[in-house]
């Protein structure tokens, strides 16, 4: 840990770099799946203003599932003052049944 961020799973630091070549060297420009890709990434190293700037390129109407974007909402909204993004994503997923986005709105209702 410390000051240095970085993805400390070995497993998700290799993909991270292989995801790092390709957009590097064989992509001029990012998708959807590209930018969410970025963003996974740079929230999994606290870079949230930077994961911030990359979640907001994203065109969710490109995507394959509006679960992960959702998700990427919610939770990039608790780094707000009042939560409204996510407040309103509650009830799109109100009977979800599990995983981390259930838990996720659990929190986030609680809050309320």
């Amino acid at each position: 840990m410390g000051l240095q961020r970085q993805v400390v799973n070995d497993r998700e630091f290799a993909q991270y770099e292989r995801l790092l070549s390709v957009e590097r060297y064989i992509r001029p420009t990012q998708d959807a799946d590209d930018l969410m890709a970025i963003t996974y990434y740079l929230l999994l190293q606290d870079r949230i203003d930077e994961a911030k700037t990359y979640f907001g390129k994203v065109d969710a109407t490109k995507l394959s599932t509006q679960v992960q974007y959702d998700y990427f909402r919610t939770y990039l909204d608790f780094f707000t003052e009042n939560h409204t993004v996510a407040r309103g994503i509650i009830n799109k997923y109100a009977d979800y049944p599990r995983g981390p986005l259930a838990s996720a709105l659990r929190r986030c209702r609680q809050s309320a």
